[in-house]
């Protein structure tokens, strides 16, 4: 079975140990399981993703290289990427953790990504991370960059009623949908611009990227609708 996530990957290990170790979760009852390799893949990561960005927006300063990295290493992005390379079905859980969906959460498939980087580095060395991630930044993350995924709404939002000396936005979970396991958050954020009260929502897997959403309709429904 992990034949296919070589080939999905394109990487052939020399010992397979380590992807073994990197696809173990400690709910599986080995001795041994991915939370080292996450520790060591995180670091691995900000290296390969900061090196990428240095060469790939020569003219962003610190705090532009800083915002768009955090949103490229974030348990979010990851989760996307892990996505695409079908990560999850691979995952070794317990039998109960694979049957509440375990394998399916963001967080944890952002960190079984981790620990995957951290197998690569330590089996192959630093060349075929960077082959590997620069391939999955161009194909699967540039893209929702430039349609602003990792645009700081909440932030831009907060600035923008403070420039304007009004009271910060109020944000409550209007309600949730799905599982325990598969949960989709509802948010709204209300504000008061010009006297007058105004209320959006949006929604998410979590209640950050919810939050974030609301802030995204709140913008665009200043931008558009009020002068």
């Amino acid at each position: 079975m992990c034949n296919k996530l070589l080939q999905s990957i394109g990487i052939r290990f020399k010992d397979i140990r380590h992807l073994n170790e990197a696809l173990t979760h400690a709910s599986h009852g080995e001795s041994v399981n991915n939370e080292r390799l996450e520790f060591f893949g995180d670091a691995v990561l900000k290296l390969v993703v900061s090196e990428y960005l240095v060469h790939q927006y020569p003219d962003y300063n610190e705090g532009q290289l800083t915002q768009l990295r955090a949103w490229l290493i974030s348990d979010s992005a990851l989760h996307i990427v892990a996505k695409s390379i079908a990560l999850g079905d691979f995952l070794r859980l317990s039998k109960s953790e694979r049957r509440n969906k375990a394998h399916e959460r963001p967080s944890l498939l952002a960190n079984a990504f981790e620990a995957l980087i951290g197998a690569i580095y330590l089996d192959q060395g630093l060349n075929p991370v960077q082959v590997f991630l620069k391939n999955r930044l161009d194909i699967v993350l540039m893209p929702l960059v430039k349609e602003n995924h990792h645009v700081d709404h909440k932030s831009e939002l907060q600035e923008r009623m403070q420039k304007s000396r009004l009271a910060l936005p109020l944000y409550t979970v209007v309600r949730t949908q799905g599982t325990d396991h598969n949960k989709i958050f509802v948010v709204s954020v209300s504000i008061v611009w010009q006297d007058e009260p105004n209320t959006q929502e949006g929604s998410g897997r979590t209640k950050k990227s919810a939050e974030q959403s609301a802030a995204k309709a709140m913008l665009h429904h200043l931008d558009n609708n009020i002068q």
